[in-house]
């Protein structure tokens, strides 16, 4: 967002704010009229970009470059391979059934791309139960190989889904999942397959635990009072997609001290994911070498060549990028330090006896 004020102007001038859309085709100029600090009007006008006569400013196209560099480096990084990341999740338990990684109709059911995306935010934010709207998953596509690349990562969630964690009963969260499933958003046009099954972008999609526990039990072998933890976009309890139950839900939680967390308190969706299967790929490692066979230097920490190292001998990466080890160093690096030393190196070790 860029505010402009016209030269010389004072706060009782107009302010300019031009907002553009997702892939900066098109963008809204909203005018804000101010007298002595109170909003007297808005106007809203659209302006297509392309052959505009806005020019991009030198110092944003130097930033935007330079982060594109580096996404550029790491689109081809695999982040999800469900062949080694919760395989036993990608076999059907009924019927021994290899399940593909799918986000196709993700708001019309369940998909194991949002199964695994809630396994991985449930895993690393510690929450009972991790729930995601098909909303935001956009790539609707089946996955070669059950591979998932850094860059295909970021079309299936390009927008930052801010993920918090709050208590609920399970029978609230059952209501919210049931709610969401069976209810289309008031306002919003709805596509309707051949078999009739109706779209539905707040269609709640949960961890595989949840799934297949869903599939098992019975609602009353659970007990419906038990408060749990349960990991979910914020956006949902405000009431994006209108899951009521959700919205009931965050008036509840407002009226008690401390029950949600402060606005800034949040960890975006893509930065947990990735997290996790680094911390994956940290397992593969510690499972096959150990500290001292990684501390070439014997100076009782792994820096980043040597981390450099034992990715593209490991892992099979015959050019592990700078973005990558950057990466896997950030998942278990505790003290920030930009390196990893056996205490960190530890907790991995820890995490595959669980």
């Amino acid at each position: 967002i860029h505010e402009f004020v016209p030269a010389g102007g004072n706060n009782n001038q107009s302010v300019q704010v031009v907002k553009s859309g997702m892939n900066a085709q098109r963008a809204a100029v909203v005018d804000l009229q101010f007298q002595n600090s109170s909003l007297q009007s808005v106007n809203v006008t659209f302006e297509e970009l392309e052959n505009s006569d806005h020019h991009p400013c030198p110092i944003v196209q130097t930033i935007v470059d330079k982060r594109l560099a580096a996404l550029d480096n790491m689109k081809d990084f695999t982040v999800i391979d469900s062949s080694t990341m919760l395989a036993e999740y990608f076999v059907d338990s009924s019927t021994g059934e290899h399940l593909p990684l799918s986000s196709e109709l993700s708001r019309f059911q369940q998909t194991t791309v949002g199964g695994f995306f809630c396994s991985a935010v449930k895993q690393e934010l510690a929450a009972d139960v991790c729930v995601i709207n098909g909303a935001p998953m956009l790539a609707s596509k089946t996955y070669e190989g059950g591979i998932m690349s850094y860059q295909q990562l970021m079309r299936e969630l390009p927008f930052p889904l801010k993920i918090i964690v709050v208590e609920m009963t399970r029978k609230q969260l059952r209501d919210a999942i049931e709610y969401s499933r069976d209810n289309v958003e008031e306002g919003k046009s709805a596509r309707v397959l051949d078999d009739g099954r109706v779209e539905r972008r707040g269609y709640l999609h949960t961890d595989f635990e949840y799934w297949r526990q869903s599939l098992t039990c019975e609602p009353n072998e659970l007990d419906d009072n038990e408060v749990i933890s349960v990991a979910l976009p914020r956006n949902l309890l405000k009431g994006f997609c209108k899951i009521q139950p959700l919205i009931d839900l965050n008036k509840e939680l407002e009226e008690k001290k401390n029950a949600l967390p402060n606005e800034d308190d949040y960890i975006k969706a893509v930065d947990i994911i990735v997290r996790f299967c680094c911390k994956d790929r940290w397992s593969t490692i510690c499972s096959k070498l150990s500290f001292e066979d990684l501390d070439l230097n014997g100076d009782g920490v792994l820096c980043s060549n040597e981390i450099r190292e034992a990715i593209e001998k490991i892992l099979g990466k015959e050019d592990a990028t700078a973005e990558l080890v950057t990466s896997m160093i950030e998942a278990i690096d505790t003290n920030a330090d930009g390196q990893i030393d056996e205490q960190e190196w530890n907790q991995i070790l820890s995490r595959m006896r669980k």
